[in-house]
């Protein structure tokens, strides 16, 4: 398990946000095995809707590469 996948699967928005921020930084091959884990974070209402909407960008940044 990768720092990146404990961050997005964390209770705190401060760590999704760094986990969000690392995904946003890494090239689409790199960053391709968090589509779950950002799937989940776009349904999730516990998460910030910063973070949602965030993880929607990079959701749809890896489904159209």
């Amino acid at each position: 398990m990768s720092v990146a996948e404990i961050g997005l699967g964390h209770d705190s928005d401060y760590w999704i946000n760094l986990a969000l921020s690392w995904v946003a930084g890494s090239p689409a091959t790199e960053a391709a095995h968090f589509v779950e884990d950002l799937k989940k974070l776009v349904e999730d209402k516990a998460v910030s809707q910063t973070n949602r909407q965030m993880a929607k960008n990079e959701l749809k940044r890896l489904l159209d590469s």
